[in-house]
């Protein structure tokens, strides 16, 4: 009985954490951002994965794939519930900066979204504007 309490205590600060907004992507303080490492990992270079996308989406981030030219697939938990404001949702391509900042970092818009209806897994998908 203990340990399942100790497990759902753990699910619980999993989902806190995971939670957490990010204060200073909405307001524009930089220095509320976190420093965000791979243990083991090396630094990418410029343009060395140009499909990868970075999501600053309401307050959250997240990471998505461009499956098109104006197409990236993403986490549906991503996207938040489905009245959420677009203009609060920005993707970024060819960053190497959390902040999506950088030469040659190209920053889009959301000009609507689709969460998948039938997968369970929760794959939605962001038309950049």
């Amino acid at each position: 009985m203990s340990l399942a309490i100790w497990i759902l205590g753990l699910f619980c600060l999993v989902g806190i954490v995971q939670s957490y907004k990010l204060t200073g992507i909405r307001s524009g303080n930089k220095t509320d951002l976190p420093t965000i490492s791979i243990i083991g990992g090396t630094p990418a270079s410029a343009g060395e994965f140009p499909y990868m996308a970075l999501l600053h989406l309401d307050g959250a981030l997240c990471g998505g794939t461009l499956i098109g030219d104006s197409v990236v697939v993403t986490a549906a938990h991503c996207l938040g519930s489905s009245n959420s404001s677009l203009p609060y949702y920005t993707v970024y391509l060819n960053t190497l900066s959390i902040d999506g900042d950088g030469d040659g970092s190209i920053v889009r818009g959301v000009s609507s979204f689709v969460k998948h209806e039938n997968h369970s897994g929760g794959v939605s998908v962001c038309k950049k504007s």
